[in-house]
C-alpha cells in the first residue's frame, strides 16, 4: 500500500526543517483550542466505568518530588511547584480539577530573549511505587493507565513523559507531546487545552515488571544540532497537575497513526488525469483488559463523489497493536471537492470511544494543479538568507506534459531576492537525494510587493513530458544572501508525512525533510506555454515599452481570450475579443497599474495559442 520513497535515505534526512521553527517568533497566549470531532454513539450504549483510581498526587506535598533544574536557582527557570505561574507566558498556570499547586516548567521570558542555553530540566518522582500491591490496587493488577493533566505550547521545545521500571537506572518515554500539537508561532498554532486530560496505557512497559515503578517529566530543546541559537531554547512553558494511576477498563481500543493516500502520499489538489485509487490506515491499540474483536476501518464519501468503504474485521489482543488497512477503497470520478469521514469501531462496547475517533478531511479534484498543501496558509519557511531548495515529491500516474510550477511567496519576503522553479526526476535506485536528475526550470524571477502573499504560476522555460509510475522533486531554489535577509520565504501549509518534503540546506550541504508542506505545486495549464505556434497570427504590443496604455494587436482570431501574465506568470488581465470586419483586432489594456517589467500576451485562439512580449516601464 504504501511506497517506501527514501528508505535508503533515512540516514541523511533525520531532521524536521528546523530553521522552518527557529526563524519564526513566539506569541502570546490567544485562547486558540484544537478541535475534535465527536463520534455518536449508538442508542441505548452506555459509558462502563474506566477502572479503579489506585495512586495520585496533586503536588500538594512538593516533597513527593525532586527536581533537577541543570544548577538554575531563579524560580522563573526549570521546573517549580507551588500554586503562582512563574513564566511569561500564561499568568493563571493551570486551570486543573483539583487546583492549588502545580508543577510548572519555565525557561526564562521568549519574548525578551532571557532563556538559558544548554540546559535539561527533570521533574522526578521521589519515591518508586510497587503498582501491583498499591493498598487500592485489590487485584493487584498490573493493567494501568497513567493520567494527568497538562498545559502550555510547543515551540522547538522537547516535552518528554518517561518511566522507569528499575528504580530510575533506565528511563521510557512513553509520551513526547511533539508528536500530538503543532508548533505554536505568529504563523499558526494553538495552546493546549486547558486541562488537557492525558491517558498512557503503561500495561505494554510495565506487565511483569511494575514493583518498583517510578515517573518524570523531561524538558529540553528538540534541536540540540542547533545550541548556540536562541530559539530553540524557548519554551511558553509546561504545566501539569492532578497525576493518576487508574486500572484500564475492559474495553478501549484507541487509534494512532492514520494514513491516507496512495503510494504514501496525499494530495488536496489532483489533477483529473491523475485520479487513482486511494487507500486508508490506521493503528489500533488495545488499552483494554480484554480482546477485541471485530476492530474495523470505515470511511465515508460526500460532496462530488459518494460511497463508503471498510476494512477487513480483526482481532486486537491486549497490549497489542493491530493494523485496519483499506486498500483502493475510492476513486474520484468528477471535479469537485470530496470530503471524508473515518472511524474505528469494534464488537465491544468501547469504554472510552473518544480516542476512537478520526478528523475528517477532504480534498478536490481540478483541471491543472496537483498539490500537497491544503491551501489556507498556516506558516512560512526561510532559511535566514541561506541558499537552499526546498519541495516536495509527487507521484504520476499517467503521462503528462507539465509547463511551471505554482507557490505562493511570503510578503516577509526581501524585494529583490531572486530564485528559480526547478523540477527533478527521482530515479527508482537513487542512494542519495544528489542522485536526482533535473528536468525543468524556469528564468530567475525577483521578488516584488506585487508577486507576495497571493498564488504565482511560474512557467519553465521549457515543458517537459513526465511518465507515469515515476516520482518527481518539486522546488522553489534560492542562492540566498549570505544571512543578509530573510531572502525567499516560502508560505507553508499543513503538514506532510516525513520523507516526502525536503529542504537542501547549501550552508552545510545536507538534505533534511520537512513535515511542514511548502506551497509548491505542479502546474499543467498549458497556458503557461508561451512559445508561438506556427499559424503565426501578427500578434504585436504597441507602444513597446508601454507607460500607462498598450494596444494589442493581431488578426485572423475569432472568439479569442487574451491573457496577460507577468514574469512570474501571474494572469494580471484577461480579455475576451471577436475579430473585426477586416479579420483584425486591436485591444486597448490600460497598464497604468502594472509594476515594471516585462508581461507576456498569450492569445488563446481557435487555431492554436500564440505569444509575444511587452514592458512596462
Amino acid at each position: 500500500m504504501k511506497k517506501v520513497y527514501l528508505g535508503a535515505l533515512a540516514f541523511v534526512c533525520t531532521l524536521s526543517s528546523v530553521n522552518a521553527q527557529v526563524a519564526q517568533k513566539p506569541v502570546g497566549f490567544n485562547g486558540l483550542e484544537r478541535n475534535f470531532r465527536p463520534v455518536a454513539q449508538v442508542p441505548g450504549e452506555t459509558n462502563k466505568a474506566l477502572g479503579i483510581e489506585i495512586y495520585s498526587n496533586d503536588f500538594d506535598n512538593p516533597a513527593d518530588w525532586t527536581i533537577d533544574n541543570d544548577g538554575q536557582t531563579d524560580a522563573a527557570f526549570g521546573w517549580s511547584i507551588d500554586a503562582v505561574s512563574d513564566g511569561w507566558w500564561s499568568p493563571d498556570g493551570i486551570s486543573s480539577t483539583s487546583g492549588g499547586n502545580f508543577a510548572e516548567l519555565s525557561n526564562g521570558n521568549g519574548q525578551t530573549g532571557t532563556q538559558e542555553f544548554g540546559v535539561e530540566y527533570i521533574l522526578t518522582l521521589a519515591n518508586p511505587i510497587d503498582i501491583a500491591n498499591l493498598p487500592l490496587n485489590t487485584a493487584n493488577s498490573e493493567q494501568v493507565n497513567l493520567q494527568f493533566e497538562q498545559f502550555g505550547a510547543l515551540f522547538n521545545d522537547e516535552q518528554l513523559v518517561q518511566i522507569s521500571t528499575d528504580g530510575g537506572a533506565n528511563w521510557i518515554t512513553v509520551r513526547d507531546n511533539r508528536d500530538y500539537y503543532d508548533v505554536l508561532s505568529a504563523s499558526g498554532g494553538a495552546p493546549y487545552p486547558d486541562p488537557d486530560l492525558i491517558s498512557i496505557n503503561l500495561a505494554p512497559y510495565i506487565v511483569g515488571n511494575s514493583s518498583n515503578f517510578s515517573l518524570r517529566f523531561k524538558w529540553t530543546t528538540a534541536f540540540p544540532q542547533f545550541p548556540t541559537n536562541a530559539n530553540v531554547w524557548i519554551t511558553y512553558g509546561w504545566y501539569i497537575d492532578d497525576i493518576k494511576l487508574v486500572t484500564n477498563p475492559d474495553n478501549d481500543l484507541e487509534t494512532a497513526n492514520p494514513y491516507w493516500g496512495a503510494r504514501g502520499l496525499n494530495y488536496y489538489q489532483i489533477p483529473n488525469t491523475q485520479v487513482h485509487p486511494l487507500d486508508f490506515a490506521v493503528d489500533a491499540i488495545n488499552n483494554g483488559v480484554n480482546a477485541q474483536t471485530g476492530a474495523t476501518l470505515s470511511v465515508d464519501f460526500t460532496g462530488a463523489g459518494t460511497g463508503s468503504a471498510s476494512s477487513t474485521g480483526i482481532t486486537v489482543a491486549p497490549n497489542t497493536t493491530g493494523s485496519l488497512e483499506i486498500e483502493g477503497g475510492f476513486t474520484p470520478s468528477v471535479n469537485g471537492t470530496y470530503t471524508f469521514t473515518w472511524e474505528i469501531s469494534q464488537d465491544q462496547v468501547d469504554d472510552v470511544p473518544g480516542n476512537n475517533v478520526l478528523t475528517g478531511d477532504a480534498f478536490q479534484v481540478v483541471n491543472n494543479i496537483y498539490a500537497r498543501d491544503r491551501g489556507t496558509t498556516f506558516g512560512t519557511f526561510n532559511n535566514a538568507g541561506i541558499g537552499y531548495k526546498l519541495g516536495n515529491l509527487y507521484d504520476m500516474y499517467a503521462d503528462q506534459i507539465v509547463y511551471g510550477v505554482q507557490t505562493r511567496l511570503s510578503n516577509t519576503s526581501n524585494t529583490g531576492a531572486q530564485f528559480q522553479a526547478k523540477l527533478y526526476w527521482l530515479p527508482t535506485n537513487a542512494a542519495t537525494l544528489d542522485d536526482m536528475v533535473q528536468v525543468a526550470f524556469s528564468d530567475y524571477i525577483d521578488v516584488a510587493p506585487g508577486n507576495v502573499n497571493t498564488i504565482l504560476n511560474i512557467p519553465f522555460i521549457d515543458e517537459v513530458m513526465l511518465d507515469a509510475d515515476s516520482t518527481y522533486y518539486v522546488a522553489i531554489e534560492s542562492v540566498g544572501d549570505a544571512g543578509a535577509t530573510n531572502d525567499v520565504v516560502v508560505s507553508t501549509s499543513g503538514s506532510t508525512y516525513e520523507q516526502t518534503s525536503f529542504l537542501y540546506d547549501a550552508a552545510d550541504d545536507e538534505w533534511y525533510f520537512t513535515t511542514n508542506t511548502p506551497v509548491i505545486r505542479m502546474n499543467f495549464d498549458q497556458v503557461l506555454s508561451v512559445k508561438e505556434v506556427e499559424n503565426n497570427i501578427a500578434l504585436s504590443v504597441y507602444p513597446n515599452p508601454a507607460n500607462d496604455f498598450a494596444v494589442v494587436s493581431f488578426a485572423n482570431a475569432d472568439n479569442s481570450t487574451v491573457k496577460i501574465v507577468d514574469i512570474a506568470g501571474k494572469v494580471v488581465a484577461t480579455l475576451n475579443a471577436n475579430a473585426a470586419s477586416n479579420g483584425s483586432t486591436k485591444l486597448n489594456v490600460n497598464t497604468s497599474n502594472f509594476e515594471a517589467g516585462v508581461y507576456t500576451v498569450i492569445v488563446e485562439h481557435s487555431t492554436g495559442v500564440s505569444s509575444t512580449k511587452f514592458i512596462k516601464k
